[in-house]
């Protein structure tokens, strides 16, 4: 089977292309992202994958496929050519939704299949290889080719179809098949197994009889079903034995109950009657009771209420005409709080005022100097520093010799002068700061360090040292520091003063003291008036005494008024009283004709509950033992045809028969491993040839770099180099690897597809070969191609141009 052409209209990023197919090598050439992936999804989908999937597996498998800017179908159309040169068409179209997909399988003799399931089965049985062979070996994803053999680790299925190929070729000799005879040999062991665990020795999954299989089973799951179904109708009919045993046991005691529940009820039902209108007649004899004594004591308390009212009236009057003394006099306890107060505050007036007095003398006595003044003094002062700093600078020492008596006088800048007296052949030595002058008989010597500006220095330092001395003059000071202190002490002493005054305006809160004395002599004489709390205390107990007899007073008119709203009098009441008497000896009179109460009743009205509570359970009772009766007749219609007897004989054998088929089926298990271990014996060289292969397609692009290979079953594993060192598959470089995996999948698509024609899709085979490598494989990729269809998919052209024989170059753009 060929491919002779692929149309997607649209998949993915095309929108509408043919690509048609030649026998041999076709290249498909084209930059990234040109389409190769897409065709190549294209081919792999519209061979394998159905278009009968639900919502969520066509956005998971097909998602991606859909186009970008819209749309929600995607379609590939397929045609393949078969050994007679017959075309197969696939039309395949995948549509958002559940199952809205559709395809078409046209055969070579035009007929036409249009059931999913049906077309997907059909596609599969045309191909070469099944489903897993093709995706692993024959198409390539963009992976890398290297990826074969590592998914072909993965696929069970790709690498048993290869052994099943490879060991029909060895082992079929003489007519007589061992694949055939190991088949045979499967078939009767998944006859007796399937659906058994012999790990667990149990049903696969658990499933056993509360959960069985209903198909696909195996004699000895067959038998263990049988025998546990038998298990489980005898169960249940002992369970319905004792059911129905337990319901006559039931039936017959409560048939009893009922027997002496009616004895019973016979007995009291008479008696109801008359001890219920007993009741009655009692409860009028103790209502009467009641009332009588009521009158009793109304009676008596009818005269007591009213005397008492009397007695209570002058005491309630005594105790009003106290509490109303008692407010005047809580009036002028009230005065006299208020004149404490005033008092008090007009004492703490005089002190504060004494204060403020005090504190306004010593601000007067104070030398006032402000801070602005103290302020000027430290900026002259820090002048002066400063000038004296300048002055004292520069230093001059003078040397006076005379050669006779005379008198100088001398002056250091900034200082007072002084006369010396200097004798002949004598000498004095001066030291000026900054300069001095000489006066010797008329004669002024003036004499400054620098180039003038000294001079000009200590004038300006002597006019600072002066207007220094007369500020302190006029401030009355002898210093800065303590013209500092004293206009410190003058600041906290009119603070102070502000202070006082400040508290003693506060304490008059807008009136004056002539005013508070005023209050006070409103107030009168008010020393011998109690204080308010003792006088307040007193209204408080005089008024909980009247609050109470006036209670008591209500409570005897309540009392009074309540009884004249039935009667008019004591004597009325008196009358009433001796009716209540008469009408309790008249009902008792009747009580002693009714029956008495039976022994174990306290009361009428227990019994009479009683005797109806009978009454109910006999007839609920009646109801029951039919319902029982009901019961039993429909238990007994549903026997079990089979008794728990029968049932026993048939599960013991059954019981016998599974483990009689058990045994055969594990006697077929190990003749069955037997087998297997001798045919593992014999598949020793089932891949010999395979391998033999293998090196022939690896040496054409290699060299004789590699001189054997060392096999794990069905997958090479280490190389030997033309140097004696192995080689491990991880190891390889990617070229090589390349190389490696590209002679093994030529070599199984062979075996594959032995004599058939077919395809296989190489995604850039070369892309990390050495261009020497890249060369030998192009020929290797044309000599396959002399009897199998290649596809080629590469995005680099000199690669497309290396494979030139029998090569066909599709060119996307």
């Amino acid at each position: 089977m060929k491919l002779k052409s692929i149309k997607l209209h649209p998949f993915a990023g095309i929108r509408d292309k043919t690509i048609d197919f030649e026998d041999g090598v076709n290249v498909l050439c084209g930059p990234n992202e040109a389409g190769k992936s897409t065709i190549y999804h294209a081919i792999l989908n519209g061979l394998l994958t159905t278009t009968s999937l639900t919502t969520t597996k066509v956005e998971s498998e097909m998602g991606r496929f859909f186009p970008v800017g819209g749309g929600d179908v995607i379609r590939v159309d397929i045609e393949l050519q078969d050994e007679d040169q017959k075309t197969i068409r696939i039309r395949k179209a995948w549509k958002k939704g559940n199952r809205q997909g559709s395809a078409s399988l046209y055969l070579a003799d035009n007929t036409e299949i249009t059931d999913e399931e049906q077309v997907q089965q059909g596609i599969e049985d045309l191909l070469p290889v099944s489903a897993a062979t093709l995706r692993t070996i024959l198409l390539a994803d963009q992976s890398g080719l290297h990826r074969t053999i590592l998914e072909m680790e993965k696929e069970d299925g790709v690498r048993k179809e290869l052994g099943d190929i490879l060991r029909q070729n060895l082992m079929e000799t003489g007519g007589v098949s061992v694949d055939r005879f190991r088949e045979l040999l499967d078939g009767r062991y998944e006859a007796y197994y399937k659906r058994w665990d012999r790990s667990q020795d149990y049903p696969e999954r658990n499933r056993g009889i509360s959960n069985p299989y209903k198909t696909g089973t195996g004699k000895v799951l067959d038998a263990y079903y049988q025998k546990e179904q038998l298990r489980l109708d005898l169960a249940d009919a002992k369970s319905f034995e004792n059911e129905l045993d337990a319901l006559n046991k039931e039936l017959s005691e409560w048939i009893g109950k009922q027997k002496e529940r009616k004895e019973k009820f016979d007995k009291l039902q008479p008696l109801k009657k008359g001890i219920s209108q007993r009741q009655l007649l009692e409860q009028r004899v103790e209502t009467a009771k009641g009332k009588r004594k009521e009158l009793l004591e109304i009676s008596k308390g009818w005269p007591v209420m009213e005397d008492r009212i009397i007695q209570l009236k002058p005491k309630q009057d005594k105790l009003r005409e106290k509490i109303e003394a008692l407010i005047k006099e809580q009036k002028l306890s009230q005065n006299k709080q208020k004149a404490e107060q005033l008092q008090a505050k007009l004492k703490k007036l005089r002190d504060v005022r004494s204060r403020v007095e005090a504190a306004q003398k010593e601000l007067k006595e104070a030398k006032e100097i402000d801070f602005e003044d103290v302020k000027q003094l430290r900026e002259r002062r820090s002048e002066i520093n400063n000038l004296n700093g300048q002055v004292e600078g520069a230093r001059l020492t003078l040397r006076i010799i005379s050669d006779s008596d005379k008198s100088i006088e001398f002056t250091e800048s900034g200082k007072e002068g002084e006369k010396v007296k200097l004798s002949s052949g004598n000498s004095i030595e001066k030291i000026a700061t900054g300069g001095f002058s000489l006066t010797i008989e008329g004669v002024d010597v003036v004499v400054y360090s620098g180039e003038g500006d000294l001079e000009k220095i200590v004038k300006e330092l002597s006019s600072k040292k002066k207007d220094l001395q007369e500020k302190l003059k006029a401030l009355d000071v002898d210093s800065a520091q303590s013209a500092e202190s004293l206009a410190e002490l003058y600041s906290q002493k009119l603070q102070n003063k502000n202070n006082e005054e400040k508290l003693y305006n506060s304490e008059l809160d807008g009136k004056s003291e002539e005013d508070l004395k005023k209050e006070l002599e409103e107030l009168g004489d008010v020393d011998e008036v109690r204080s308010l709390e003792e006088v307040s205390e007193e209204i408080v107990k005089e008024k909980t005494e009247l609050n109470s007899l006036s209670r008591e007073a209500d409570e005897a008119k309540e009392k009074l008024d309540k009884w004249k709203e039935s009667f008019e009098s004591v004597d009325d009441v008196i009358m009433e009283l001796a009716e209540q008497s008469k009408s309790i000896k008249d009902i008792s009179g009747e009580i002693e004709g009714l029956p008495e109460l039976p022994e174990g009743f306290t009361s009428a009205d227990e019994f009479v509950e009683r005797v109806d509570e009978f009454d109910h359970k006999i007839r609920r009772a009646d109801s029951l033992i039919n319902e029982k009766k009901l019961e039993k007749t429909s238990k007994e219609s549903n026997a079990p045809e089979t008794s728990s007897e029968e049932l026993e004989k048939m599960m013991e054998d059954a019981k016998a028969d599974f483990e009689r088929i058990h045994h055969e089926a594990e006697t077929l298990a190990n003749v069955r491993e037997r087998t297997i271990e001798l045919l593992e014996s014999m598949d020793a060289n089932t891949y010999s040839g395979l391998e033999e292969n293998f090196l022939k397609w690896l040496r054409q692009m290699v060299g004789n770099r590699f001189n054997s290979v060392q096999m794990n079953g069905d997958l090479p594993t280490t190389f030997q180099t033309d140097d004696g060192r192995p080689l491990s598959y991880e190891i390889l470089s990617h070229g090589t690897k390349d190389i490696v995996s590209l002679a093994w999948r030529f070599a199984l698509t062979e075996y594959f597809l032995q004599e058939q024609a077919g395809f296989i899709v190489l995604d850039d085979p070369m892309v990390d070969m050495d261009p020497e490598r890249r060369e030998m494989a192009s020929d290797v990729i044309e000599e396959f191609a002399g009897t199998h269809q290649v596809l080629v998919m590469t995005c680099h052209p000199e690669h497309a141009e290396q494979i030139k024989k029998n090569s066909s170059i599709i060119e996307l753009f």
